[in-house]
């Protein structure tokens, strides 16, 4: 999987499969990649969220639910896709609905969707890095990620902030 300016595409034992006709992603931006169980969802400031729903038979990306933030950077947190610089905010992580991505992204405290506007002052999400646990990297600090249950659904905590990551997915 990957993508370019304004195409994103599909490499299989058959060739390469081209999903175009996306807005350019401009010499500041790329695409981020997360994988989600059978899924993988791409992510860049200039283009809705893509998806391919079933990595062992699909091939072309396709828009993901309306209701996805575009965003920076994307990355699998626990039972959550998480997406940094959501919707053009570029301190804002956002992230799905428990176990379901392909779901609706709506604040609720019902699908556990929801968002958080980190510290400004460390600047903008530059990256996120999953697993059980995450790690989000502003420009200007660094803070821990954790899935805590109803009703709070992650807990961060700031533990750098004089140090963070001055380029987008370093």
């Amino acid at each position: 999987f990957g993508g370019g300016d304004t195409m994103l595409f599909t490499r299989t034992a058959g060739g390469v499969v081209e999903t175009t006709g996306l807005n350019p992603i401009g010499n500041e931006g790329q695409w981020d990649f997360a994988r989600f169980n059978d899924q993988i969802y791409a992510v860049n400031q200039n283009n809705d969220t893509h998806t391919i729903a079933d990595l062992d038979s699909d091939t072309t990306w396709v828009p993901a639910d309306a209701s996805t933030p575009r965003g920076r950077c994307v990355e699998r947190v626990g039972d959550y896709l998480a997406i940094g610089g959501a919707d053009g905010i570029h301190n804002r992580l956002q992230w799905s609905a428990f176990n379901n991505p392909q779901g609706d992204w709506a604040v609720s405290r019902l699908t556990r969707a929801g968002y958080a506007d980190l510290p400004r002052d460390f600047g903008p999400i530059m990256n996120i890095v999953g697993g059980r646990y995450g790690i989000v990297f502003q420009e200007r600090g660094i803070q821990s990620l954790q899935a805590v249950g109803p009703p709070t659904t992650f807990s961060l905590r700031p533990f750098e902030s004089n140090r963070g990551c001055i380029a987008q997915g370093s």
